[in-house]
């Protein structure tokens, strides 16, 4: 089985995941990387880093480590050390542990933890987890960026620090 490109669902999968487009929903494409170099996600995998190609196969479900610990998708915040971004509604349906990685963020004047969206979920961010759980995500706490809330961003649970862009 392989995750699709871009489409967090198993190819070949039984089951649905519906994530229409522009919604407040993100997948965890790249991982705690930069998407063209280190294909640490699920958008795609490659066992050596090198630049994104057309013909990169999707992510195989093999090479997630920890498919108990990987976050897969869930509510679109981005995560962020800089408190101005951490918690922005991301603007590219690509949730990460960078606002930067993320692939963007919406740019307001009010910090993340300020938005509509950001109280109206209660300071709180639903993930589900590659293996099929959920849980809840207290995002009203810091983004410590620790290698415990690194790694789960990541196929091989490895926190990958040197790779934060912000």
């Amino acid at each position: 089985m392989y995750y699709g490109i871009g489409s967090g669902q198993l190819v070949g999968s039984s089951e649905q995941i519906r994530i229409p487009s522009l919604t407040a929903y993100g997948y965890n494409a790249w991982g705690g990387g930069q998407a063209e170099v280190d294909w640490l996600g699920l958008g795609g995998y490659s066992p050596m880093p090198g630049p994104l190609s057309a013909a990169a196969p999707g992510t195989p479900e093999s090479a997630v480590r920890s498919p108990s610990e990987m976050i897969a998708a869930g509510d679109a915040f981005v995560r962020s050390r800089n408190p101005t971004l951490d918690a922005a509604p991301s603007d590219s349906e690509i949730i990460a542990p960078s606002a930067i990685i993320g692939g963007g963020y919406y740019d307001t004047k009010s910090p993340g933890k300020k938005q509509p969206s950001f109280t109206a979920h209660h300071g709180r961010a639903n993930r589900a987890f590659v293996d099929g759980h959920l849980e809840s995500e207290d995002m009203r706490k810091p983004f410590a960026a620790s290698d415990a809330q690194l790694k789960r961003w990541n196929v091989d649970n490895e926190p990958h620090r040197n790779r934060l862009g912000d």
